[in-house]
């Protein structure tokens, strides 16, 4: 019994930089949608959708970004915050998949959640972070099952200095000479093909990996840039502890030394901003997360 009317995302008039399948927004002409507001109508838009303004051919945003169609469009209507509904009740430290016992985080800053989600926290898609941080409208992540109040993303203090343990996993996983990618390709090939890359502490080697399911994405990133592979590290897991830069600094030498107590050889890691990530075996991904867990957050 309430006024609805549904919309392509050309029809809200998203417009994208028409990247066929991991497109950005560039742009919404949110007057369509207001319209529909003013007379009293639900406007219910396709997620992960846009258009090109030049072509006016169709683009997706990539996987799981619904999230990112519905944080823009917020930002472009001034809203107040964005909910997003999905099956878990916000946020966790970890994914419960691996450790059933692990707390949700009543909030979380905008800097923390987009590298948890860039480093394969599911719940939310990164660029949809970043662009709530970007037009500064809050988001929270809720249940479409219960009435919890879900976690608050926003511009807010962290409850702990580590706010969590993210992974991507299988990662098929290769290392390219030192400087061979350039930041500015290491940002495109994440960007346009969700190729991720780090650089080792130790060796100074890029590691470059992407989903298992996508290997042939990483191919051709590494063909495009002219770059060759020289080591295979097959299947890997990518585990990323995300928190507090100074804390996690302060931390490394012991989170090194927990997986190697477990036997967890580290193929290579890297410290940066608000993240340590290491690259370990994929099938030792469940008791490395649960070693880490058990050590930051007892």
């Amino acid at each position: 019994g309430i006024p609805a009317v549904g919309l392509t995302g050309a029809q809200a008039r998203i417009y994208t930089d028409g990247h066929p399948t991991e497109a950005e927004i560039v742009e919404i002409d949110a007057s369509r949608v207001r319209a529909h507001l003013e007379r009293g109508e639900v406007p219910v838009v396709t997620g992960g959708q846009g258009i090109s303004r030049d072509s006016f051919d169709y683009s997706t945003l990539g996987r799981g970004a619904s999230d990112t169609s519905g944080v823009a469009l917020g930002v472009a209507l001034g809203a107040s915050k964005v909910e997003i509904f999905t099956d878990v009740e916000g946020v966790a430290v970890t994914d419960p998949r691996l450790v059933p016992e692990a707390r949700w985080l009543t909030q979380v800053s905008y800097g923390h959640m987009y590298e948890m989600a860039r480093f394969g926290a599911k719940v939310i898609h990164p660029r949809a972070v970043l662009t709530g941080c970007r037009g500064k409208t809050p988001i929270v992540v809720r249940s479409t099952f219960s009435t919890a109040p879900g976690t608050y993303i926003g511009d807010v203090t962290d409850e702990l200095p580590i706010a969590g343990i993210t992974t991507l996993s299988p990662m098929e996983t290769v290392v390219v000479a030192a400087n061979a990618a350039a930041p500015g390709v290491r940002e495109r090939w994440e960007r346009q093909r969700v190729v991720m890359s780090l650089v080792d502490a130790s060796s100074g080697t890029t590691v470059v990996g992407v989903s298992a399911d996508r290997s042939g994405d990483l191919d051709t990133a590494l063909d495009e840039a002219g770059i060759r592979a020289i080591r295979q590290l097959g299947r890997r897991a990518w585990i990323s502890l995300v928190g507090d830069t100074q804390a996690l600094r302060e931390r490394l030498t012991r989170t090194l030394g927990c997986l190697e107590q477990e036997g967890i050889e580290i193929a290579a890691y890297e410290q940066a901003d608000r993240r340590l990530t290491c690259v370990v075996d994929a099938d030792r991904l469940e008791r490395a997360v649960r070693v880490l867990y058990r050590d930051i957050f007892g």
